[in-house]
């Protein structure tokens, strides 16, 4: 497997490149302590990025490579095989010209978060068992049978590949694939340092999202926050910085209420 273009240099529109410095938790590794939050430091000197005080981090997640094989297995697709993708007019998803399709999975499709309306539509056009069929147009007509075959799988957090692994007989090319799961979208996250005294890199203070299936006792890592989990020093990342929405006045000696809220 020889893909047409490093992985890092993959970027999604308006990112950059940032090297990760730093990933150090700092909750107790205890039985009785059950939240992982961790404090990260990204290098800055020597690229084009700069922040304020109040901006935020956004971070664009990548699919756990292993589970983006799993679901290239299940759907019948070469992981190994490499594309040639030409954009047309109206495409929804941004996409490289030239790349894997293991790739695609792990650095540009949305593949485990939540679908929408028009996807049940779209994959029903595939579904080649009748009984599957007319779920999927329940589910994308809104008909009562589809309102609680959707309210399962939303109360189950069911992703892209939950539904497709549901749904065995609906089965669309990559072709068609590329337009019906969303890019991977970046998590905003407040930045924790200051640039009058970190002016060469941005630190953050992140809390692990994880929760139980229900149906199923297993237990999910949010996509953003489990990928910054396993990233170490030396890696890259594909980031941007965002303004705040809140603009503290000039004079400092001006008053302001503020209200702390979360972790």
């Amino acid at each position: 497997d020889n893909p047409p273009v490093p992985d890092d240099d993959i970027v999604p529109p308006g990112a950059a490149k940032l090297t990760l410095l730093t990933n150090r938790l700092l909750t107790p590794e205890t039985k009785d302590y059950d939240r992982d939050i961790r404090h990260y430091e990204f290098e800055i000197k020597g690229t084009p990025v700069s922040y304020k005080t109040g901006d935020s981090l956004a971070v664009w997640p990548r699919n756990d490579a292993k589970k983006a094989e799993e679901f290239c297995t299940m759907m019948g697709y070469d992981a190994g095989q490499q594309l040639q993708v030409v954009p047309t007019e109206g495409a929804r998803n941004w996409c490289p010209q030239e790349l894997s399709v293991r790739q695609l999975f792990t650095h540009v499709l949305d593949v485990f978060g939540k679908p929408n309306k028009k996807f049940f539509d779209t994959l029903s056009l595939f579904a080649k068992d009748e009984k599957e069929k007319a779920v999927l147009e329940s589910i994308a007509a809104n008909s009562d049978e589809g309102k609680a075959v959707y309210r399962d799988l939303v109360h189950d957090f069911a992703h892209h590949a939950d539904v497709l692994q549901k749904f065995c007989s609906a089965r669309p090319p990559i072709e068609h694939i590329i337009n019906m799961i969303p890019t991977l979208k970046p998590r905003s996250y407040s930045i924790a340092s200051s640039p009058l005294m970190h002016p060469d890199m941005i630190q953050l203070c992140v809390v692990l999202v994880d929760w139980e299936v229900e149906s199923t006792k297993e237990l999910r890592i949010g996509e953003a926050t489990g990928y910054m989990r396993q990233q170490g020093p030396g890696a890259t990342l594909m980031c941007a910085v965002r303004a705040s929405a809140i603009v503290l006045p000039k004079d400092p000696q001006n008053p302001v209420l503020m209200a702390g809220m979360g972790t």
